[in-house]
């Protein structure tokens, strides 16, 4: 942990390394001191999950119950995190039981009628995962209900969002859409965020119900709103289902250039995280050799580059390393986690976009299948769904008399070869188990 002159960092330091000390040194603690000793451990354990080290953070999550003591308001944060936990570590049951324990606690105090909203939505989330739907819906509405009480117009749109959701899972696509509608017209317009998730789930309700004319202009809507948002990866996967059904809709003029798109908007995107992946291994291993200045450079570039592509969990790791060489710096690990990232990002991504996908798999290209297709099923020859996409565009390319198809197809076949060779799970360690 990085040592610097911040009393809860001393604190923590002191904690974690004494365990046998842990009692007295907390009897004497204030309330104030308390909480900044928490704001402390919770980042450490955001660290932790985003480097999945969930060993290292249970340590953490076992002192911080230490340091709330009695207080029912510093166990809240507490179990709130330690849910986080008990889901990441895949005990989605034990997650669904303590998350309906903190409901029940807590839905009726009127000193915290936020909580009560919160935990609505949270345990309604992990209700949808576990399937439960009808119970979910329920505590969607209730939530959604909480927060007009309290008027909060944008927490109310989120609550009708997911209701919107649960109900098309439902099959019920009418009632889905105007909650959508409702949910747009009462807080939801207006937050980019928002805007594109309607629109999305909007776009599959009109495709469900035969509307492809409005479920396109829902899809180009959404997929602006995520392109705004950085999220490539999802603009990819929108922008393919447009191209897909211009495709099978047999418009190939208007499908090669959305499919054109979510291959160059993939390109970046998995180049991009290559990218950081590698400035993040370059600093680790500097920072090892004791050349702190040259591990900060590339520390800073993964923040950079994470940040550009949306991957939070990435940028928490770079931004813990800056912690570390940091040393005695009054900074504590909360406001590094907090750092804005250095410009350059988007630049670095843009350069590698054009290179021809798969010539070179090793490097910048993820290993994981893309989930987001745009087939209604998986095909009989089980292609990974960038496969298809190249294939895809290929097709479309080939009917417009377009160049470059059979180019296309030979990175599909260097997709497939690639994405289907058998490869040994990784080992996932412990990770250590002290800050």
């Amino acid at each position: 942990m990085a040592s610097t002159n911040d009393p809860a960092n001393r604190g923590l330091e002191a904690l974690v390394s004494c365990p046998e000390r842990r009692q007295k040194l907390l009897e004497n603690l204030k309330t104030e001191d308390r909480r900044a000793l928490l704001r402390q451990l919770q980042a450490h354990v955001e660290v932790h999950l985003a480097q999945g080290h969930r060993l290292a953070a249970r340590v953490l999550l076992g002192i911080s119950s230490e340091v709330a003591g009695d207080s029912q308001d510093l166990q809240f944060g507490v179990e709130r995190t330690r849910i986080r936990w008990l889901e990441q570590e895949g005990l989605s049951e034990d997650a669904l039981a303590a998350m309906t324990r903190l409901y029940e606690a807590h839905r009726r105090r009127r000193s915290t009628p936020e909580r009560g909203a919160e935990l609505a939505m949270e345990l309604g989330i992990l209700l949808d995962r576990s399937g439960r739907k009808a119970e979910s819906l329920k505590l969607f509405r209730n939530a959604a209900a909480r927060y007009r009480r309290m008027g909060q117009p944008y927490n109310r749109a989120a609550a009708l969002f997911n209701a919107a959701s649960v109900l098309y899972d439902l099959g019920r696509v009418g009632p889905s859409l105007r909650a959508c509608r409702e949910a747009l017209e009462e807080g939801g317009a207006g937050h980019l965020d928002m805007e594109a998730h309607i629109a999305l789930q909007m776009a599959n309700s009109h495709e469900a119900q035969g509307n492809l004319e409005q479920a396109v202009e829902c899809y180009q809507m959404a997929a602006e709103g995520y392109g705004g948002l950085k999220n490539r990866r999802q603009e990819s996967s929108i922008r393919y289902r447009l191209g897909w059904l211009a495709l099978q809709g047999g418009l190939p003029a208007e499908a090669w250039p959305e499919l054109q798109r979510a291959l160059e908007i993939r390109r970046e995107h998995d180049y991009g995280t290559g990218l950081a992946r590698y400035h993040l291994a370059r600093a680790e291993s500097y920072r090892v050799a004791g050349l702190p200045e040259a591990a900060r450079v590339h520390f800073r570039a993964c923040v950079s580059l994470a940040v550009a592509l949306g991957n939070e969990a990435l940028a928490t790791r770079a931004r813990f390393g800056l912690c570390r060489l940091a040393g005695g710096h009054l900074r504590s690990l909360p406001s590094y986690l907090k750092l804005p990232a250095p410009p350059g990002g988007e630049e670095s991504i843009h350069r590698g976009r054009k290179g021809v996908y798969c010539r070179q798999v090793g490097e910048g290209a993820s290993q994981a299948l893309w989930s987001q297709s745009g087939d209604p099923e998986r095909p009989p020859e089980d292609r990974p769904a960038l496969a298809r996409l190249l294939k895809d565009l290929a097709r479309s390319l080939h009917l417009e008399g377009l160049p470059d198809s059979e180019q296309l197809h030979r990175q599909e076949r260097a997709v497939q070869a690639w994405q289907s060779t058998p490869r040994k799970p990784r080992k996932a360690g412990p990770g250590p188990t002290s800050v």
